[in-house]
Order: C-alpha cells, then sequence, then structure tokens
C-alpha cells in the first residue's frame, strides 16, 4: 500500500536495481502536495484501474505505528546500511589490491 510518488520511486529503483545500475533514486518529495490524498477523483480513478483487485470493505485505510517503534526501525535501517556501505568499500579495496582497511 502507498501513494503516487512513493510506487513509482520504488518501481523505478527497482527496475534501475534490475538492470544493474548503481544510481540511487531518491524519492521526490513534492508529490504529495501535487496529489493531495483528498483528491476524490484520485480515488475514483484508482477504483476504475485497480478495482478488480480490491475487495470492497475489506480495506484499511489507517496505519497507526508508535514512535519508539518507527525510531528503533530507523536506527537499524541506518545500521544495515552501513554494514553494505563499508562492505562494499572493502570489496572495492580488495579488487584494487588496497588493504589499507
Amino acid at each position: 500500500m502507498c501513494d503516487g510518488g512513493t510506487l513509482s520511486t520504488s518501481v523505478k529503483s527497482w527496475a534501475g536495481t534490475s538492470y544493474g545500475s548503481e544510481e540511487v533514486v531518491y524519492q521526490d518529495l513534492r508529490v504529495p502536495s501535487l496529489f493531495p490524498v483528498n483528491d476524490l477523483s484520485l480515488k475514483d480513478s484508482s477504483m476504475i484501474m485497480w478495482g478488480s483487485l480490491l475487495k470492497l470493505d475489506k480495506c484499511r485505510t489507517r496505519f497507526v505505528f508508535y514512535s519508539s517503534k518507527l525510531a528503533a526501525l530507523k536506527v537499524d535501517v541506518v545500521g544495515f546500511a552501513l554494514e553494505v556501505f563499508h562492505e562494499c568499500n572493502r570489496r572495492k579495496d580488495l579488487a584494487l589490491g588496497s588493504h589499507l582497511c
């Protein structure tokens, strides 16, 4: 479940990764102001396009997250990203013959 901007960014990133691109795709934070969530025409067009995939009265429209859990998740993600970054640099250094790390 996501908004159009998030879906677009995810698809671009996924496609780029699939083709071996090293470019990082960043989310455009202007999208929510261009496509506000209270625009009913977007809801109607979404129902026309995706209605067959949705079961009426079976969808959740709101999720509530505890801020402490989100903070912990952010710490985990940053930690994992740093591990990946350091591992990539280590491999690059090994490939170049440098053992300075």
